[in-house]
């Protein structure tokens, strides 16, 4: 320790981690430190600050799967925990200024607890929009009493930071001609300020994403290149900016509005364009904000433009901001219907809007309406789905979470892998969408990982990328992809394959169509209606091939299927000679089988299993192979290397003198047992019978 500091090292051994994870912790901005010369030096305190911090964050995930589930009560307690172990957590006490001030509705006093923990999101977090508008919403009596004060500095801050590093009027000159893409710190300003306009009204939350589809094919119809698809992107989240400068309650108000009422809205057109140019934003984007109001009969403001005097980009957020209002529910109006805003949209064509723009946009909604209007229903009535995007092309990544929303879905968005890890941990989602090219973690490593681990390997992912050779596509799809689709794609394609993905997972979850053996579902249904009969001995084996990789790769898929099924056989069998009517056989997928018996007839059939196993999966194997006892496999690297021949692990799991209390907890200790099992050589079981948890097998 040097001057009270402790050493990168140091900090290492305290934490009992490698000096590398500490250099990841402090990208990932987990730990906080300070860099002199070559070293790093920490606060004596920062190791248990972070200590401290990843416990509340534990409390935190826990607290929003309560959320999720509608365990209010739960999650509250959660989130209470996660502030009283690190005050600092910020996600945690905005939480629960949100749970708060939704149960103010029925009892005020919760108006109270939500604007103490509202404030103290504030602060810890000064600019933090979400909370200020809830504490607005409240009345709080906090210091700002408008908004736009938060905005106005944010805006001044990148204002700053355009002046000083670029010129929007050379901002095409800029582009990354390699992959036409803007610079990273342009997306950057767009998403910080798209930010600000989802937080102007409910209206404008989500919306400016549906309008980002639109906008971006109807220049895709319109031939345009792919940097103004981008330019089109960006104004569709941004030509509404200038209404954070004008007062709630003129925006929010449900009648009609005065003359001066209506003059003060006019003009955010202009305060839009002030804004965007002083954030540094190229022009075409700054005048799809000036413009957006303009009729192309010449009878719109700010300046009366008509015709072509419009800019392009103008003209399309026209046409698209138009049919969104129409659809949309505003406080002075119920939304129309698909047909009565089609009407609409033909009877302004060619007097407010471009009768070109509008019969394409015609032609893009014509195709398919249901895409565009079933969301809602589909949301009131069924559970929503959650699909994971992890892409750092915020535009692409927020076009693809646009459409699927309308489908239905819900989605999330990771820029990095990393950070799409994260919220696999924290919520894993029902089907991941990736970009094989992250700025990270290469995506093909991304995939071998989320399809090695429990918590991940059920999640089917979809892979995107600009390289259509077949070798690709292979590699891809070994790495543990189940879809792989090619720059460009269209986005309700992508959709259908997301669909047609998910009902196939949920048929194998059902009943695997290899085996014919119920699949997850049935075998949640199983543990979970044993778990709570506690009267019930049961014993839960969890059943795994060892070796499978290697043989899958030497002997090909056709021979692997045969491997599956044969211990499919084996296990029937099995059961059918030592089990019982109550026995369970389930296939999780691949190499994976889970059956339920009962503790007196695990022994036997774990016996008899192995036995079978050991003796008919030779009838799969070519003679030299078993003469030698081994095969050999060509490493990518051209090495020959050698596995043993196919042999079976078995964990098992009871409740002789543990009470089992959940689903996750049985397979988290028959996972741990298996492992044990196959650390022994050939085919073995292993039965856990430890009474309580920290005892070692």
């Amino acid at each position: 320790m040097e001057n009270g500091l402790l050493t990168l090292y140091e900090v290492a051994k305290i934490l009992r981690v490698k000096p590398l994870t500490i250099h990841r912790m402090l990208h990932r901005d987990e730990l906080k430190g300070t860099k002199i010369g070559r070293d790093w030096r920490f606060k004596k305190t920062e190791p248990e600050r972070y200590l401290k911090e990843q416990e509340s964050k534990g409390h935190f995930v826990i607290g929003m799967k309560f959320k999720t589930v509608n365990s209010l009560n739960k999650a509250i307690d959660c989130f209470k925990e996660a502030t009283k172990v690190y005050p600092q957590n910020k996600k945690a006490h905005l939480e629960l200024g949100k749970i708060y001030f939704d149960k103010s509705r029925e009892d005020k006093i919760f108006s109270t607890w939500a604007k103490q923990r509202l404030a103290k999101v504030l602060e810890i977090d000064p600019e933090n929009a979400e909370a200020f508008v809830l504490l607005q919403k409240i009345g709080s009596d906090i210091k700002e009493t408008n908004p736009a004060n938060i905005f106005e500095e944010k805006i001044n801050q990148l204002s700053d930071f355009a002046k000083a590093n670029f010129d929007g009027a050379d901002f095409v000159k800029n582009i990354d001609k390699e992959h036409h893409h803007f610079p990273e710190h342009i997306h950057h300003t767009v998403k910080t300020l798209s930010e600000m306009v989802n937080n102007i009204d409910a209206y404008s939350k989500g919306h400016s994403e549906k309008k980002a589809i639109y906008a971006s094919a109807i220049g895709q119809r319109l031939g345009l290149p792919y940097h103004q698809l981008e330019i089109i992107q960006m104004a569709a989240f941004l030509y509404d900016i200038g209404k954070i400068k004008i007062d709630k309650e003129i925006l929010l108000k449900p009648g009609r509005l005065t003359e001066e009422e209506l003059e003060v809205v006019k003009s955010h057109p202009r305060l839009g364009f002030d804004i965007l140019k002083e954030a540094g934003l190229p022009d075409e984007v700054s005048s799809s904000a000036l413009f957006h109001h303009e009729s192309y009969d010449g009878k719109g403001y700010p300046q009366g433009c008509s015709g072509e005097e419009i800019p392009l980009v103008a003209r399309i957020i026209r046409a698209v901001d138009t049919f969104g209002a129409l659809v949309s529910e505003r406080p002075y109006r119920k939304p129309l219907s698909f047909d009565e805003s089609i009407n609409e949209l033909k009877r302004l064509s060619g007097s407010e809007i471009d009768s070109n723009i509008v019969n394409t946009f015609l032609d893009i909604l014509a195709e398919d309406k249901d895409w565009i209007f079933k969301g809602e229903y589909i949301r009131k009535k069924f559970p929503i789905r959650r699909i994971l995007i992890i892409n750092d092309d915020l535009w692409t990544a927020k076009a693809i979470k646009g459409s699927l929303e309308l489908e239905g879905f819900g989605a999330i968005i990771a820029q990095t892998g990393e950070d799409a890890l994260q919220k696999i941990y924290e919520l894993p989602p029902d089907l991941i969408i990736t970009e094989i090219s992250l700025p990270d973690i290469n995506g093909y490593e991304l995939c071998k990982r989320l399809s090695r681990e429990r918590r991940s390997a059920h999640i089917p992912i979809i892979t995107i990328t600009t390289n259509s050779d077949i070798g690709e596509e292979i590699k891809v799809l070994e790495s543990g992809a189940d879809v792989y689709m090619v720059k460009p794609f269209n986005l309700i394609e992508l959709s259908a394959r997301v669909k047609a993905l998910l009902r196939r997972v949920e048929q194998e979850r059902v009943v695997s169509p290899l085996t014919g053996l119920p699949g997850t579902v049935s075998i949640e249904e199983e543990i979970l209606k044993r778990v709570v009969n506690h009267n019930e001995k049961f014993e839960v084996m969890y059943l795994d091939i060892d070796n499978f990789k290697a043989f899958n790769d030497v002997y090909g898929f056709l021979q692997g299927d045969s491997a599956i099924k044969l211990t499919a056989k084996v296990l029937l069998e099995s059961f059918e000679k030592f089990g019982s009517k109550s026995d369970f056989i389930g296939h999780i997928g691949g190499d994976d089988f889970i059956a339920i018996t009962t503790p007196d007839r695990a022994d036997n059939l774990c016996q008899e299993i192995i036995s079978q196993f050991d003796l008919r999966i030779k009838d799969l194997y070519q003679e030299e192979d078993i003469k030698n006892g081994y095969i050999i496999r060509n490493s990518r690297s051209g090495e020959k290397e050698k596995f043993p021949l196919l042999t079976i692990s078995i964990g098992c799991v009871n409740n002789l003198k543990r009470k089992l209390t959940s689903y996750w907890e049985v397979g988290e200790i028959a996972t741990e047992v298996k492992e044990y099992a196959k650390s022994k050589q050939g085919s073995s079981y292993h039965r856990d019978v430890r009474a309580f948890e920290g005892v070692r097998i």
